[in-house]
């Protein structure tokens, strides 16, 4: 069975690229606990695209969720 992915798109137009340096930054930390590892980067035509583990919601959605702003407890709470 297959696993759960983030797919990641950037425009290699972009005229601020972030995405390789994301990448290169994923690459020097793998392995700590709960940093994603980064699957496979590439550029594709048009676009730079980076896969990584998928841990699970955004840090958006469980803001959302909780009805909670994103105050320092939150955060904390959240092991951010």
């Amino acid at each position: 069975m297959g696993r759960d992915v983030a797919v990641k798109l950037e425009d290699v137009q972009e005229s601020n690229p972030k995405l390789t340096h994301e990448y290169n930054i994923y690459r020097n930390i793998s392995g700590i606990s709960r940093i994603p590892k980064a699957r496979w980067y590439r550029r594709e035509g048009s676009y730079s695209i980076l896969i990584l583990d998928w841990l699970g919601s955004t840090f958006d959605t469980l803001a959302q969720e909780s009805a909670l702003n994103t105050n320092a407890i939150f955060v904390m709470n959240t092991g951010l």
